[in-house]
Parts: C-alpha cells; structure tokens; sequence
C-alpha cells in the first residue's frame, strides 16, 4: 500500500556561466550562458509579484507568461525583494523553455552576520533549493539583490559578507551542483 506519492516532469539541461570579473563599458569581458554547450542571448525581464495579494498570483502567471514569451523573453530573473513563487510559475517556465535566475530573498540592507543569522539562512536557503533544484528552468541561483551595492554605498566591502560569500554558496555546492552560483 503506498503511504505517499509525488508525481512531477523533469528535463535534463546543462548550464555553464562564463564570465570574467569585469566587463566594461566598451565590451570587453564575458557574462554569457551556455546552456546544453549552445551560447544563449538573454531577453529576460524581472519577475515580480502580479499581485499585491500574493494568493491570487497563481491564477495570473499562466497569462503574465504568455505575455512576456509573446515579445521573445527567455528569461526571468527573480530578484531578492520578491516571494518564491507558487510551483507552477517553475512548471510553465520548464515547459516553455524560459530559463530563471533565482535570486535568495534579501534585498537592499545590511543583513546580520551572527551565528544565529546564518543558521537561519541556511535552514531557508537549503528548503528552497531542495524545492526547486529539480526545475531545469533554473540557471543560476544568486545571492541578493543590491547588497553589494549597499554594503559598498557605506564603505564596507561587500567580499567580507557572510551570508553571500560563505552561506549561500555552500548551500548551493551541497544541494545542487549543478547550476552556478552568483554572489
């Protein structure tokens, strides 16, 4: 007699992102995907909400989707101030072919860097992955959204944060070896 059962699609891709440490405004340096050894030019767009009631997004994504692959995009990026979407936002971008840059959820501050922080990040991050590692429309897993930016806009370098140098990255090693992570 079986006690539990879980049923779901799965397509096998590769992802390779190549990139140098900079590139300038002229155009020299790499930030490109390969995804299954074939370049991809990115026409992607943020993903956000649809609406300020989070439980009626579901019923939205299927023509929010359409929309976007309607004018050619063939990505999302699904930026650090956001929610983690409702499984079928992953589904329809697997089906289509859109592909996803996961960004964790923290955004624009200066996050706590004690012990107790981190384990909490790490409990999160690892539930998270461990939902969506079997989608093949995610690309890349990254580590914020701005912090970088807000840690540079106090004179603090960003390398000497804990939770997108050390956490997240270690989660991502551990949990799903097979997409790049981006801090």
């Amino acid at each position: 007699q079986d006690l539990d059962c879980l049923s779901f699609r799965h397509g096998i891709r590769t992802v390779c992102l190549e990139r140098t440490s900079v590139t300038d405004p002229y155009g020299s340096g790499e930030f490109c995907f390969h995804i299954n050894g074939e370049r991809v030019f990115i026409l992607g767009s943020n993903w956000v909400p649809v609406d300020a009631f989070h439980a009626r997004d579901a019923s939205r994504i299927p023509e929010i989707i359409a929309l976007a692959e309607e004018i050619g995009v063939n990505a999302f990026r699904c930026w650090g101030g956001n929610v983690y979407e409702d499984d079928l936002f992953y589904e329809i971008c697997d089906r289509k072919g859109i592909l996803i840059w996961q960004d964790f959820a923290l955004a624009c501050t200066l996050y706590p860097q004690d012990a107790d922080f981190q384990k909490r990040l790490e409990q999160e991050a690892r539930k998270v992955v461990q939902r969506l590692r079997q989608h093949p429309c995610i690309a890349l897993w990254s580590g914020d959204n701005e912090c970088d930016a807000f840690y540079k806009g106090l004179g603090i370098d960003p390398n000497t944060n804990v939770l997108t140098r050390k956490v997240l990255p270690q989660v991502v090693a551990e949990e799903d070896g097979t997409r790049p992570y981006l801090g």
